[in-house]
């Protein structure tokens, strides 16, 4: 069952939702975490995290966005502020069942994706396509990858555990 928004239908930046997911569902268990804070996917992450018990940790370097979504804070859904993408914060350091990348600045994701390379059994990236990201050479490391190019801005799931087709 897919649970994407009406709303969010034809978001311009939506295209994530769908691989995003699907990539949360084919996990049976384990957290999810989340690096950069956003309409359409934050609302989807939680609704994923509560129907399947699972904790969402959501990152965020915009204090505006912290504030928008700070009343969703509980338990089971922690969200922090970070000032510097390329601290080793504790986030960095743990395993998680999925990592959804997404931030700004667009330059620290390439950084994250490795950093999570062999602690996240899949790591879902949005805006892919954009050569400038400097992408292809990192994905290239993993074992597995999937390129959803069904919606633009396009979405890459890449895993050195599992494989990564939907």
């Amino acid at each position: 069952m897919i649970v994407k928004y009406e709303g969010d239908k034809n978001h311009p930046y939506a295209t994530h939702q769908v691989p995003l997911e699907l990539t949360v569902r084919k996990t049976e268990q384990g957290d999810i975490l989340e690096c950069g804070i956003g309409d359409t996917s934050t609302n989807l992450l939680r609704k994923l995290c509560v129907e399947l018990n699972r904790t969402l940790c959501s990152l965020e370097d915009s204090a505006q966005y912290i504030d928008q979504f700070s009343h969703m804070r509980n338990s089971y859904h922690i969200i922090e502020r970070i000032i510097n993408w390329s601290d080793n914060h504790w986030w960095f350091t743990r395993e998680w069942a999925v990592v959804f990348v997404d931030n700004n600045p667009a330059s620290a994701r390439k950084q994250i994706v490795e950093k999570m390379a062999d602690l996240a059994q899949y790591i879902v990236v949005h805006d892919t396509e954009n050569p400038a990201y400097g992408f292809e050479e990192t994905f290239d490391k993993f074992k597995y990858r999937f390129d959803y190019l069904r919606e633009s801005p396009n979405t890459t799931i890449v895993s050195n555990f599992n494989r990564c087709n939907l």
